[in-house]
């Protein structure tokens, strides 16, 4: 959880990032020697860390083109590349993977032609995130592949552990879960050798999700058991939240509603505590259909309404009229066609409103009500 004092001196820090680039900027055009612009190139590397640690990526990515452009001034080939390769992932990180793919490809080339195959390697991993970015999942799939064999050419298991995630989480999103298991499995294993617990902890819930989708249950509960242990261990609190609601999913896929309630109120309490506002909304949203399953259907729509309110609090509409879909669901179901009317047609307002593809789910949904006498 995040205080006022931590945004304080996040606040302190960008400003003085942004009054140092402007130093920077203005000492370009003085500095004639390959030494002095290698210098300021290598500040402005610095700096577009800082900014994308800050968030503020549009400085980021500024700070990464201009450093690449000094070192192309200069004849530095593979500090050039470097600056491509950091100005790929920052725009990854800014919602703009078609810039990403134009500068890591890039980059890509660059790293080849002075032989760094670790820096090729960043650029197809990086290159591939890009790729999935934009729906190019069979491509995203080759270029993981090829970093891969990079990463285990020269040694690197921490790239070659996330690569097979990102391999396993594709996989899955393309519904070959055969393939997601194993790659999953594989990347946990990895991490596990390189002692990585969090990220081994991450990929197990991964791994416990895709054994979920084949309905593999015990195997999945297993998993995502380990990585409660885990994340318990490591006090990754948002963690936990997350691994107690897949557990819980795979319950509820059971129809095991005594758990997953138990298990959804020890999410629901941890979130509270943290202040996580998104997170609790999102718990209070799956309680409500948990709750109204074993039977206990007024503390269900309770929490349903709780969870649009929270929604709307903070902002999130899309949120807001997926929980009044639900509410509605429920009231359909304990012949209350007026009240589930009431709650479908305010969700479809709020979705049409931001054009949310949602929204036909919602008609779908409407329809199943009988028709208005």
């Amino acid at each position: 959880m995040r205080h006022d004092d931590d945004r304080d001196d996040d606040e302190l820090s960008h400003a003085n990032a942004v009054e140092t680039l402007e130093d920077v900027m203005h000492a370009i055009p003085a500095a004639e020697t390959a030494d002095a612009r290698a210098d300021l190139a290598a500040q402005l590397i610095e700096l577009g860390r800082d900014f994308e640690w800050q968030d503020d990526h549009d400085r980021a990515m500024g700070c990464y083109a201009q450093a690449a452009g000094l070192f192309r001034d200069i004849g530095e080939v593979g500090s050039e590349a470097d600056a491509l390769g950091m100005l790929g992932r920052a725009a990854e990180g800014a919602g703009q993977p078609e810039r990403a793919v134009a500068s890591l490809e890039q980059a890509l080339v660059l790293h080849r032609a002075a032989g760094d195959r670790a820096g090729e390697g960043a650029d197809l991993g990086n290159l591939a995130n890009a790729l999935v970015s934009l729906g190019h999942a069979a491509e995203a799939i080759q270029r993981y592949e090829e970093a891969r064999s990079l990463h285990v050419a020269v040694g690197d298991r921490d790239a070659e552990a996330s690569d097979l995630g990102n391999l396993g989480s594709l996989y899955h999103e393309q519904g070959d879960l055969a393939r997601a298991v194993d790659h999953h499995q594989r990347a946990a294993a990895l991490m596990r050798e390189v002692g990585d617990h969090a990220r081994e902890a991450v990929t197990l819930r991964s791994l416990g999700e895709t054994l979920a989708a084949r309905q593999e249950w015990e195997d999945a509960l297993a998993a995502l058991e380990r990585a409660l242990t885990l994340h318990t261990r490591l006090d990754a609190r948002d963690e936990i939240v997350l691994d107690l609601r897949a557990v819980a999913f795979v319950h509820m896929q059971r129809e095991a509603w005594a758990e997953a309630v138990n298990l959804l109120e020890q999410a629901l309490a941890l979130a509270n505590e943290e202040g996580d506002h998104p997170a609790e909304a999102d718990v209070l949203g799956e309680l409500g259909p948990a709750y109204a399953e074993s039977g206990q259907v007024e503390r269900g729509l309770a929490c349903l309404e709780a969870a649009a309110a929270l929604a709307e609090t903070i902002g999130d509409t899309e949120g807001q009229a997926i929980h009044e879909m639900n509410r509605a669901v429920v009231l359909r179901d304990q012949n209350d066609p007026e009240g589930a009317r009431a709650a479908i047609t305010a969700a479809l307002e709020r979705l049409e409103a931001i054009d949310s593809p949602f929204a036909e789910q919602a008609h779908a949904l409407a329809a199943t009500l009988p028709p208005v006498e």
